[in-house]
This record gives C-alpha cells, structure tokens and sequence, in this order.
C-alpha cells in the first residue's frame, strides 16, 4: 500500500495554506516534472495510453531480455528472491543469498544479469512493467461516478499486493527510500535508479488521477457544491490517509494484514464524502 504522498502531518494539524500547497494535484505533479529527466537518463520510461486508447506497454528491454525465457517457475524464483533481497537496500543485498533463496549457482546468476547493478535495474524495469500494465489492463475509468471509481483503483490495489507480494513489496521500499513522506523536492534522496523507479510510478499514477478526478460527472454531486473542490478533498483525504499508515519499517506482509482494516476505515470515510456532497 503506497502511494504519492504530498505529507505524512495529519491533516487536523494543517492550515488551509499548507493543505493547499502540500496536496494541490498541480503543484505534486510540479515537484516530479523538476526531476523527470532522472527518468530517461536511467532508462525507466515507460509507454502510456490514454483509457481510450489502451494501456501501459511494458519496454521493450524487458520483453527481450534473456531470462523470460527461462521456464516461468524457475525465472518467478530467481527474481522474487532477487527483489525480497534488494528490499533491504541496494548495498546491503548479498547475490550469495539471492542464489541461496533461488537454489542456482552464483554463475547462472551473473550469465543472465553480468553484475548486481544490472540486475537491480532490470529488477526495477520488470517490477514496475508487471504492475502498471496490469493496473491499466483492469482499470476501468469510462463510468464517470468518481467516489465509485476511487473506490475501484483502491480495490485493484489490494489485489494486486495479493497477487504481486514480493513485486509491491521491492516497489514500496523503493519508493520510500528514494521518495521518504514529507513535502517538497527535497524529499527526493537521491538521483539514482531508485529515485527514477519512484518518480516514473508516480508519474503513471498520476495520469491515471488525472483521468479519474478530472473527467467524471460533475451532475452526481449537489447543487450548492462546487464538485472539483469536493474531488481535491477526496484526493487530500486518500493521500493523508495512506501517508498516514505507509511506513519504512513495514513489509507487504504487514500492508496484507491490515487491508480489511484499510478498506473499512476507507469505506466509512466514503461514506461520509458522498453523504456531504452527493445528492
């Protein structure tokens, strides 16, 4: 469970200024584009479609590398073994214990990858392709009611932490080493691949934000209500939320017991949105 943050300060504590600049949807999107070269300068790009066009396009990198075509049990073993290693940092990752956990040899290991550094890149490639194009094969953005969709990506979410535990799991210390909760660029650690992978997820993110909170139907909301302020409060309250409960110190095994919990604090908070501001 992670996400683009803007702050990790529960919102109770916040001026109207600080909200304002912390969580606005522009200026988020802002602090990432100062960085998005970090993107093509490590090879991290991605192809995005718009929903009416289709989806996410892993890269061409990952279709064509050698180990996919390696029998799908034993290449599922040596990556999710690489990916629950490099959870512990980059440096601190051993190659002895990712062949250990995987049952190779240390030379099959490097016949595929050539050094750790390439294989923690490939890692990051292959971990945000398998996710986001997913995510956008089972998005469906084209009903227009936007507590329903908010409601859906957040369902999506959970299952792809069920399906994917050791991909959501590498992505979601990645995420907070490079990109730790606090507002403004100077949350950004570091300019490696790291860093790259963080912001790339992001930026797809946001795309898919984009779409849902800007091009829904507006006539679900009340009369007296301006629904483009009611769709930045439901965006506020969703990103505090999770800045609220993502933590370093947490594993996907910790995120996977508490889902139920997720989903009912989130549902009672939708509940109460839609009765404030629906019709």
């Amino acid at each position: 469970m992670f996400s683009c943050t803007a702050a990790s300060v529960p919102s109770a504590a916040l001026s109207a200024e600080t909200i304002t600049n912390n969580f606005s949807r522009v200026n988020l999107l802002t602090r990432f584009e100062n960085y998005i070269d970090l993107i093509s300068q490590y090879n991290l790009s991605s192809t995005y479609h718009s929903s009416q066009g289709g989806g996410y396009t892993e890269t061409e990198e990952t279709r064509s590398h050698h180990i996919m075509a390696l029998e799908e049990e034993k290449r599922n073993r040596i990556l999710n073994a690489a990916m629950r290693e490099f959870c512990a940092g980059y440096r601190n990752a051993s190659t002895d214990s990712i062949v250990r956990e995987a049952g190779i040899s240390k030379g099959l290991l490097f016949h595929y990858f050539g050094t750790k550094e390439k294989l923690y890149e490939f890692l990051l490639r292959y971990a945000l392709d398998t996710i986001m194009e997913e995510y956008f094969g089972l998005i469906n953005v084209k009903q227009r009611d936007l507590l329903e969709n908010v409601w859906q990506m957040t369902l999506l979410k959970r299952d792809l932490c069920f399906k994917y535990p050791a991909i959501f799991d590498f992505l979601a210390n990645v995420y907070l080493r490079a990109c730790p909760p606090g507002p403004g660029p100077e949350r950004l650690k570091e300019d490696g691949p790291d860093a790259a992978c963080a912001l790339e997820f992001c930026r797809v993110q946001q795309k898919i934000s984009d779409e849902i909170f800007k091009n829904f139907n507006t006539s679900l909301f009340r009369e007296d209500i301006d629904p483009y302020r009611a769709a930045d409060i439901l965006w506020w309250m969703i990103n505090g939320y999770a800045s609220r409960e993502v933590s370093a110190d947490k594993t996907m095994e910790d995120y996977q017991s508490n889902y139920e919990r997720y989903l009912e604090d989130l549902g009672e908070y939708f509940a109460v949105f839609k009765k404030c501001f629906y019709k």
